[in-house]
């Protein structure tokens, strides 16, 4: 079950296949490539004392001038917390208040308005629509 201050993993052995998670491809060793434009993962986070620091680490899917960068919106519970644009593989993090979590299990939702199948762009007969290869995600308590 995820914890604070530790890393949730991705890739056909990560820690990641606890959060219940749909849109993401479970196949690599090392990550996941987002398959669908919304990801939703389900995480259970003991109460926080106060706002926590959210951490994804990923590598874009990119194709020339037609897909320079990708962007990723993150939602808990259904409440917009932040933004992010990759055009290259990097962690990002923003702060999340403690009031979005409950007690129960929270929606994670990582929405990917950018993200293209393979088929569409003519490189190969992929029809995944890929966005993001990610690495790990993580919840920091301060």
């Amino acid at each position: 079950m995820p914890d604070y201050n530790k890393p949730i993993t991705f890739g056909k052995h990560g820690s990641v296949r606890e959060c219940n998670p749909s849109g993401l491809s479970l196949e690599d060793d090392d990550f996941c490539w987002t398959i669908e434009p919304m990801v939703q993962l389900d995480i259970q986070l003991p109460p926080a004392r106060a706002d926590i620091r959210f951490q994804i680490t990923a590598t874009p899917f990119l194709y020339g001038m037609q897909i320079r960068c990708q962007h990723l919106h993150i939602y808990c519970n259904g409440l917009f917390q932040g933004f992010f644009q990759f055009s290259e593989g990097r962690a990002a993090e923003c702060q999340l208040p403690r009031s979005v979590f409950s007690l129960r299990a929270n929606r994670v939702t990582l929405v990917i308005p950018t993200a293209m199948s393979p088929v569409s762009l003519g490189i190969n007969a992929d029809v995944r629509c890929l966005g993001l290869a990610v690495s790990d995600m993580q919840f920091a308590a301060s």
